[in-house]
């Protein structure tokens, strides 16, 4: 059930901006990287982040009983720990524990054995930097530390892992019209992974040119909605976490659809694709066919709205879109991992407007 239901709520959050939008216009000064921004950091240790971080603190005790008490210790002391319950008999969230400067917390659940609990330290007030928990796939598990600050005129927000390495850095240029957002995904070992640049409206509606990148410049997402286009471009690597895939195929307008284009099509490495899902009658990867797919990513393709749309499904090393004159337009040479070409000619025509990629 909880499993649902975090993908539910993933799949609503992803598809709620296409409900009803009117695609329109674009920016008034085009679709531009802001100065300040154009600078790419390809390594964590070159981003600017707040001095005197605090090291994060760890869990080092966690248990609900049966009886519904929880107990909860860390390996020392913080400024305020949170607690709060998710009950889903009655769709409510309760803090059910609250306290400054402690190292332990002793709470009682107020609802059933199914609610979920959310853990937040807080280690400069509401607004610093937040680490958090929560019990969604059963134990406690880390989530992600987070820190919002102000940079060089642009709103900055960070994301870290449980030792304290950058996961991303989210930078933000906003007016009352437009908004931009430049963010930077970093790996384990502190070599950036991606970015991905993002214009859009501000308000509900209007314009949407999202667009992810390679640091060797390949284009591996894209969603544009404008006067012209409308077409959502998402990936994942083969050998990405469960995680990583099983987000992409429950943001697939027909997720069913989804398994059954990479069974029927690539046998011989769908368990690898579809290595989080249950299904029990599809074959074991062959090693031969591993080998061949490393590099390989699964490509979803959508044009149009979750009312009327056509979606296409493909692994391939090669990117299915290219940039060729400022322009993301379809990889005339892309083949898929069988040998096979891509065959854009099917489906509905789409060029995007002009606008500025990144460069690390």
């Amino acid at each position: 059930m909880k499993r649902v239901l975090t993908l539910l709520c993933a799949v609503m959050l992803a598809l709620l901006p296409l409900a009803g939008a009117c695609a329109a216009g674009s920016p008034k000064n085009g679709f531009n990287i802001p100065e300040e921004l154009k600078k790419i950091p390809a390594k964590a240790s070159a981003v600017a982040l707040p001095e005197g971080l605090p090291e994060p603190a760890r869990v080092t005790e966690f248990s609900v009983s049966d009886a519904g008490r929880l107990t909860l210790q860390l390996d020392r002391e913080v400024p305020k720990l949170v607690i709060t319950e998710i009950n889903f008999v009655d769709a409510t969230e309760n803090t059910i524990f609250s306290r400054k400067n402690t190292d332990s917390a002793v709470a009682h659940r107020t609802g059933n054995e199914d609610s979920i609990f959310n853990v937040y330290i807080y280690w400069s007030g509401d607004t610093g930097l937040t680490q958090e928990y929560n019990t969604w796939n059963g134990p406690l598990e880390f989530v992600r530390a987070s820190l919002s600050d102000d940079a060089d005129g642009a709103d900055a927000e960070y994301t870290f892992r449980e030792d304290g390495s950058l996961i991303s850095e989210i930078r933000t240029v906003e007016d009352t019209k437009d908004r931009f957002v430049r963010t930077v995904t970093f790996a384990e070992d502190g070599k950036a992974e991606s970015c991905t640049v993002s214009w859009r409206q501000a308000g509900f509606g209007g314009y949407v040119l999202d667009a992810e990148f390679t640091p060797d410049g390949k284009l591996t997402g894209m969603e544009c909605r404008t006067d012209d286009a409308t077409f959502i471009l998402r990936s994942a690597a083969l050998d990405a976490g469960d995680r990583a895939k099983m987000i992409l195929r429950e943001n697939c307008y027909d997720p069913i659809s989804f398994d059954e284009r990479i069974i029927l099509n690539y046998k011989d490495i769908s368990r690898e694709a579809l290595s989080f899902n249950t299904i029990t009658d599809i074959p074991d990867a062959r090693e031969d066919a591993l080998k061949k797919a490393q590099g390989a990513r699964i490509w979803v393709l959508t044009f149009g709205d979750f009312f009327d749309y056509e979606e296409y499904v493909y692994i391939a090393k090669d990117p299915l879109f290219i940039i060729k004159d400022k322009k993301a337009v379809p990889n005339s040479k892309a083949k898929d991992l069988n040998g096979d070409p891509i065959d854009f000619s099917a489906m509905p025509a789409v060029e995007t407007p002009a606008f500025e990629a990144p460069r690390f």
